[in-house]
């Protein structure tokens, strides 16, 4: 875990020469909730995943041009979240970015890739981001896809000791997602309505 908070902590300085404090305060936030978010999903991926790999890597994108995140894997099968400096900029408390990254892990951890690859041709995207075009039967399973890795994501930020009621409430507030929902992704009322769902 020291590993991987060292090389975010580097992307991040590497991102923004010259923070504000606003900007700063933000970074140091996230590294928080990294710190808290990743030994509860590796311990839940370990559970789940009998011989996957559970070593989540977690990078920020600094020249993304939209508020995102996504879930990959890399060549040696380790998961990977990446979200974008622009999304972090967007974030306002720790709940918001404990949601983007509990959600993001939860995606390896149901195995949403290989589900999501198995439908499609051979040479699919290998990753699913949190902004996503799409339609037909690939983008009825991403919409399930989505409120799956909500479900599991809110249980593991609580675990966490993050609000997973007030963390889903960040979607309504990046840009890029609209209220009613795309093609792959559900509405925002849905998606709250169904962590509000488990009692957390």
């Amino acid at each position: 875990m020291r590993i991987v908070r060292a090389v975010l902590a580097l992307i991040l300085l590497a991102a923004t020469a010259h923070p504000g404090a606003a900007q700063s305060s933000r970074q140091e936030v996230l590294l928080y909730v990294v710190g808290m978010i990743e030994p509860v999903a590796e311990a839940e991926c370990r559970r789940r995943l009998s011989g996957g790999s559970c070593d989540f890597q977690f990078f920020v994108e600094p020249n993304a041009r939209t508020a995102n995140a996504y879930q990959s894997i890399d060549d040696h099968g380790r998961p990977i979240v990446v979200v974008s400096q622009r999304l972090v900029q967007q974030a306002r408390t720790a709940d918001d970015l404990a949601f983007v990254l509990s959600h993001e892990a939860a995606h390896h951890m149901l195995r949403h890739l290989d589900r999501l690859n198995a439908g499609l041709a051979a040479g699919g995207d290998r990753t699913l981001p949190m902004l996503g075009a799409g339609g037909g039967s690939a983008g009825t399973s991403a919409r399930t896809f989505e409120l799956e890795a909500d479900r599991l994501g809110a249980r593991i930020m609580a675990r966490a000791g993050f609000d997973p009621n007030l963390g889903v409430r960040f979607l309504s507030r990046l840009p890029g997602i609209p209220s009613q929902g795309t093609a792959t992704h559900p509405s925002h009322a849905e998606r709250a309505a169904a962590v509000a769902a488990l009692g957390l």
